[in-house]
């Protein structure tokens, strides 16, 4: 969208000038090349879940962005993910967790909401002692692990049961075709068909919930560490440190 708005002005001093001259000055209009199929549509399921693996690991960076239904929970998540690096929000009933990862640390911000509702009858008193502050989780922790590790390719885009080709339709970021997962946490994977095998679109089982992907090979400044005076220790903190 932003493109488009930058390009209108130069479209229209295009038209102006066009009006005057003759017509025979007038350029002829060429269209665009069509985009170039990648061939993907033509493979195996499996080979094209490898595809768009090796696509979003060689991006080295994205994003991803949706709704999703675990156990009937609706939740929603949106990542900026650099290599190993991230940083993102995720939100359920209610209540929010920032995360964010970088250089192998891990860092939470869980509002208030969240602390009162995880933390027992010491959630108020954490979430006035946290405020605005990140709570750095240690390298053993397993709370949250998973999650961090939930947004690497290889898990993200992990089959969970046997796999077929679907369609091939326009989906959120361009033409895909279908790989369906029949696993119970299954779903469809959108994988592009031109440029780069990059995923798209995945789609939960029967609908629900969605993830889309994109900014492929974007460079994210707020993936940073915090400084020291944001951050809690709680490995410390609960030592007494």
């Amino acid at each position: 969208m932003r493109i488009t708005r930058a390009l209108m002005p130069l479209a229209l001093a295009g038209v102006v000038l066009a009006g005057c001259g003759g017509d025979g000055n007038r350029p002829t209009a060429t269209k665009p090349p069509a985009p170039t199929d990648n061939g993907v549509s033509a493979l195996a399921p499996n080979e094209i879940v490898q595809k768009a693996t090796a696509a979003l690991e060689g991006a080295k960076s994205y994003q991803i962005k949706g709704d999703i239904d675990p156990d009937g929970q609706q939740m929603y998540l949106h990542f900026k993910i650099s290599g190993k690096d991230l940083i993102g929000v995720i939100a359920s009933q209610g209540t929010k967790v920032e995360m964010l990862s970088v250089a192998g640390q891990n860092f939470v911000r869980p509002d208030e909401a969240f602390w009162k509702a995880y933390a027992g009858d010491a959630g108020a008193t954490m979430a006035k002692l946290m405020g605005s502050k990140w709570a750095k989780l240690s390298a053993t922790n397993k709370a949250f692990r998973n999650l961090f590790e939930s947004t690497d390719p290889s898990e993200l885009l992990k089959p969970k049961g046997r796999l077929s080709k679907g369609t091939t339709k326009q989906v959120p970021g361009g033409t895909a075709v279908g790989v369906v997962d029949s696993g119970a946490d299954g779903g469809t994977l959108w994988v592009a068909t031109t440029g780069e095998p990059y995923p798209l679109f995945l789609e939960g089982p029967e609908g629900k919930g969605h993830i889309t992907f994109s900014s492929f090979g974007t460079s994210f400044p707020d993936i940073a560490l915090p400084g020291e005076w944001e951050v809690i220790d709680l490995d410390k903190l609960k030592s007494g440190n």
